[in-house]
């Protein structure tokens, strides 16, 4: 069963041989063991301890297709691309139904400027009926159609996506950032502002909030957006762009 879901975020290193025999009990009891540590270490934010933790199931059991998936994921977070990218397709190798797969590895192609192909692994995703975490993908796909060209296709699955998820804070950012970029300057704000008052521990979101109070011509509701990005930023790469986006109001 795959209790890995792929967020966000929204996100490996394929092992290269199988095992020259198949896993015993023991064997894929402790890949499950390790998996399972892997996917709360991966939550909690510590990406080495969950690295370690799936290549231990994957050295126990080759075919685990969930520590694919969640290897692909942090090596993702790490900026390796190819081997996220050749883990999420021996997950899909192993699981061709493996909706979550499908869906990181959607995103891994629409990051690396492959839309057409990423369209195409949200489209596998969005066939699993009982995929419980389909507005992900719905969401996902509406960007890469706004990207390619499709703009009022993306923004209708955007809404899609929001009115089967509400909560979703990735989407309103994505739909946001979207009207802030066509001039839709007060649906950008309702929208940034949702994703601010869902997700407010987000640096991310204060800093969207912050442009698009820019645009709308209200430093000092900018000033505040991005002073609050800054003091919950931490050692996210985002807390120096709040600070330069801080200076250049003064």
């Amino acid at each position: 069963m795959h209790r890995l879901s792929v967020l966000t975020v929204p996100l490996a290193l394929a092992t290269a041989l199988a095992c020259a025999h198949a896993p015993s009990g023991r064997e894929r009891d402790a890949a499950e063991i390790h998996y399972q540590l892997g996917a709360e270490a991966l939550q909690a934010g510590r990406r080495e301890d969950a690295m370690r933790e799936f290549d231990e199931a994957l050295r126990s059991d080759e075919r685990h297709a969930a520590a694919h998936l969640g290897r692909g994921i942090a090596y993702q977070y790490f900026g390796k691309l190819e081997e996220a990218e050749r883990d999420y397709r021996r997950a899909i190798e192993l699981d061709p139904r493996f909706s979550d797969a499908h869906n990181a590895l959607g995103q891994l192609l629409a990051l690396t400027n492959r839309l057409e192909q990423a369209l195409s692994e949200f489209d596998l995703a969005l066939e699993d009926m009982l995929y419980r975490e389909a507005y992900v993908a719905r969401c996902n796909k509406g960007a890469a159609l706004y990207h390619l060209g499709r703009r009022d296709e993306g923004v209708k699955e955007l809404k899609t996506c929001l009115g089967l998820a509400p909560r979703y804070c990735r989407g309103h950012r994505e739909l946001g950032r979207i009207e802030l970029a066509q001039g839709r300057v007060k649906e950008a704000l309702e929208s940034l502002g949702r994703y601010a008052e869902l997700c407010g521990k987000s640096a991310d979101a204060w800093f969207q909030v912050g442009l698009a109070e820019m645009k709308a011509g209200d430093p000092d509701k900018a000033r505040e957006a991005f002073d609050k990005c800054e003091s919950l930023a931490g050692e996210d790469p985002v807390r120096e762009e709040c600070r330069r986006a801080v200076k250049a109001l003064q």
